[in-house]
């Protein structure tokens, strides 16, 4: 069955003059897991000549893992006139020669790889997936946007959603994404969880936070990009109306974005509360560190996004306060894992984390922790592998007996 797997992105690697090649972390850590759909191996994705490679990028140990190279480009004009946009064409219809099965993604820019490549496929008869982790095609929530970007939003919501059914199989992030399938395409919900199984706590070490968290005022975190989408203006609201005397909750704000001057802002004029600005964090132990140390983590997203922190609190055992939209409410259990707001109601957010300040309330939020580190326990990103694996193995099963 399947044996030679394409995996088309538009992550860039990095190539240094000796051949080596160097990626995000993150990414080599997931690619390394796809071996399930193939004992070969190729990636295709813009390839970026450097003379070293890049801060926070390793290098490449992927056993049997091939990379070739597509252009890169981040401004359309330039990537249509220079010639790139059809050099990648070219290279996509060549390369799709070549495997069994192949992913393929849609939310590229300039142009999304996969609005090429799923017709190249189907011509080229080779079944292709996709997953559909979020919708970032669409215009952010808590944005007013101009003409183009509706204009790109609209186009791409009908050329997507097009395709999306013409995919031989999928993964889905959340229940709401089914609908973007054909009736009946194989499917399988799956989260993306990316913290590993060394990087969860141990329970001496949530011990340990939350006794240190005893003796503090209570701490609240939010980690993420600082843009509309991410309901930032709605978290700035609730701390303005919690800014009260008699209030002492602390407030930790990692991330950066457009909105950061607003959070600098909100930040000098906190009288009571108090607001802490901090700088991202790069993923792994000192990320897990920072992270342990809250009390809950805020995530008041206004899109259908289903931000992977969550999973990474889980992990750590502590419990989160998130608005209810689709992509949260299917990952985070109200009353168990976490509570869920309205979404966009900053009055909501403000009197859920006065009430965390009432007796006995923290205990009942420990006990949120410790239902979310037991989903942890059995959802690192290896365990979500093992089941895109054994979803895949099921599906070639299926299609051998055919």
């Amino acid at each position: 069955m399947f044996q030679r797997y394409l995996h088309l992105t538009g992550i860039p690697a990095y190539r240094t003059p000796d051949g080596t090649i160097f990626l995000d972390p993150l990414w080599e850590r997931d690619l390394s897991r796809h071996t399930y759909f193939g004992s070969e191996v190729r990636v295709l994705c813009p390839m970026v000549e450097v003379d070293s490679p890049p801060a926070g990028t390793v290098r490449s140990r992927l056993p049997g893992c091939e990379f070739r190279g597509l252009p890169h480009a981040t401004n359309l004009p330039k990537y249509l006139l220079s010639g790139d946009w059809f050099r990648a064409i070219w290279r996509i219809w060549r390369n799709l020669a070549w495997p069994d099965v192949a992913f393929m993604g849609f939310v590229e820019h300039p142009i999304p790889y996969g609005w090429v490549a799923a017709p190249a496929a189907r011509l080229r008869k080779v079944p292709w997936y996709t997953f559909i982790e979020s919708s970032p095609w669409r215009v952010p929530p808590g944005v007013t946007p101009k003409w183009k970007h509706r204009l790109r939003a609209a186009v791409a919501e009908r050329i997507n959603g097009f395709l999306f059914r013409r995919a031989a199989f999928a993964f889905v992030s959340q229940p709401v994404y089914q609908h973007f399938l054909r009736p009946g395409c194989p499917h399988l919900v799956s989260p993306a969880s990316w913290f590993l199984h060394e990087e969860l706590a141990t329970p001496a070490q949530v011990a340990e936070a939350r006794a240190t968290a005893a003796a503090r005022p209570l701490h609240l975190m939010f980690l993420g990009r600082l843009d509309p989408g991410k309901g930032i203006d709605v978290l700035l609201e609730a701390i303005e109306l919690l800014d009260l005397p008699g209030n002492d909750f602390t407030f930790t704000v990692m991330g950066g974005g457009q909105l950061r001057p607003r959070v600098e802002a909100a930040a000098a004029a906190a009288q009571h509360v108090h607001v802490v600005l901090g700088a991202p964090v790069p993923y792994g132990p000192e990320f897990f560190a920072v992270l342990r140390g809250a009390d809950v983590l805020l995530v008041p997203s206004l899109g259908d996004e289903q931000p992977r922190n969550v999973f990474d609190a889980f992990s750590q055992g502590v419990p989160v306060l998130v608005s209810d939209t689709s992509g949260l409410r299917s990952i985070v259990d109200d009353g168990v894992t976490g509570r869920l707001l309205p979404v966009g109601d900053a009055v909501a957010l403000a009197a859920a984390v006065q009430a965390m300040a009432e007796p006995g309330e923290r205990a009942r939020w420990a006990a949120y922790g410790d239902a979310g580190y037991e989903v942890a326990k059995g959802y690192d990103h290896d365990d979500m592998h093992a089941r895109r694996a054994e979803f895949v193995a099921g599906l070639q099963a299926s299609l051998a007996r055919a």
